[in-house]
């Protein structure tokens, strides 16, 4: 059932475009962890195994967790689109909610019967069906070899041939392809209409240039920024993107954004825009912003059904002069990426499931329906200028 499902061109990757699902199996004395990512391929049919670790402990030198699992997620986090990790609470309680506070998408999945049945179904038909695709590991083969699969009503549960005999890896992988099915065509079907991740994310660094940089700001409950130019072409070209959740505005402008100008474009001036807020709060709040990143600070009266429309028709426009979209976004402006990838709906009736992603996708919806990518900046409206 292994063999079959190896591609010798595929190799493990370090860094994925792609949204990845993970899975956590740790023993931290008397048996091996193992952590295995995935993803899907490009059509959503075959599930593609992205890398995998594994980490031997021994009886007088247990597995440091700290600095090795939790560090290996928190890279894993940081440097790629992870939308969820599945790990056994057993003997990880402490690190799993550590990597929570630390903004690592993980939750406990306790490996019980019905789970672990769950667990071995999936692996299983995703074998016989062809539809999981490895690279060549006599390390992960090893592991698939030793294990084995038990009936029971429900299903194939996992279990290793020998007391033993290793299978973290494949215990690991099957609860990733478990995290992943669960996710299977729920992200993709929000999906901002027309976003294309192939098409809008840059495959190569967006440098600031020397105009003006524009900036959406979510000013209440999460702060959340998202920081573009535009080309000589009118195309939007978003450099970046944040949302801070547990922050206060002036912690997130100071310590986020602050600093993100001062090393990538401290010589452009700042066109910022915000949502309009009832009462002396607005101008405190816009205080707080202009004390911090400077700029010339705006309001916007659109509301968001002409915000949303703004975007989706920004997503799919094309530039003029060499046809390429009008919307590229650094691949650096995850949280933005992920929103309109699916992991928040623009739709009028999920805008109540609020999260980071909510919160910077409004943030990007300011920013595109005041400054109108595709005119010129003389054609950009000022509704309230702070600075006069």
């Amino acid at each position: 059932m292994w063999d079959p499902c190896v591609n010798q061109a595929h190799h493990p990757t370090i860094i994925s475009r792609e949204p990845l699902y993970i899975g956590i199996d740790v023993v931290i004395k008397h048996d091996n962890a193992a952590r295995v990512a995935v993803r899907w391929d490009e059509a959503g049919e075959k599930l593609i195994l992205v890398s995998h670790r594994i980490w031997k402990p021994t009886p007088g030198k247990p597995l440091d967790l700290e600095n090795t699992v939790e560090e290996d997620l928190r890279e894993l986090n940081e440097q790629n689109d992870v939308v969820e990790i599945f790990a056994d609470p057993y003997q990880k309680h402490r690190s799993i909610m550590s990597l929570q506070a630390a903004g690592v998408p993980i939750k406990e999945y306790a490996q019980t019967q019905a789970n672990c049945t769950l667990m071995g179904q999936t692996l299983f038909d995703l074998l016989t069906g062809l539809n999981l695709e490895v690279y060549l590991s006599d390390e992960l083969r090893r592991r698939a070899l030793s294990t084995v699969a038990v009936e029971n009503p429900r299903g194939w549960r996992i279990a290793r041939e020998k007391a033993s005999k290793k299978i973290d890896a494949i215990v690991a992988l099957s609860m990733a392809c478990v995290a992943a099915m669960a996710q299977r065509g729920e992200i993709g079907s929000r999906s901002a209409r027309g976003f294309n991740r192939a098409m809008h994310v840059s495959q190569e660094k967006i440098r600031a240039g020397g105009g003006p940089l524009y900036v959406g700001q979510n000013l209440v409950d999460v702060p959340a920024t998202v920081i573009a130019q535009q080309s000589s072409d009118g195309a939007m070209r978003v450099l970046a993107s944040f949302a801070s959740e547990g922050m206060s505005l002036r912690r997130h402008a100071e310590t986020i954004v602050k600093p993100w100008i001062n090393a990538n474009a401290r010589q452009c001036h700042i066109w910022g825009t915000f949502e309009k807020i009832d009462g002396q709060t607005e101008w405190d709040l816009i205080q707080i912003v202009e004390d911090a990143i400077g700029g010339s600070w705006q309001t916007t009266e659109a509301g968001w059904d002409a915000r949303r429309d703004a975007v989706l028709d920004l997503i799919g426009k094309a530039t003029p002069a060499t046809f390429r979209p009008a919307l590229q976004i650094d691949a650096d402006a995850k949280v933005l990426i992920e929103a309109l990838s699916g992991r928040w709906s623009y739709e009028q009736d999920r805008r109540d499931k609020r999260t980071a992603w909510f919160y910077v996708a409004n943030a990007f919806s300011l920013l595109v329906a005041t400054i109108a990518p595709t005119a010129s900046n003389e054609q950009i409206k000022v509704i309230s200028n702070y600075n006069g």
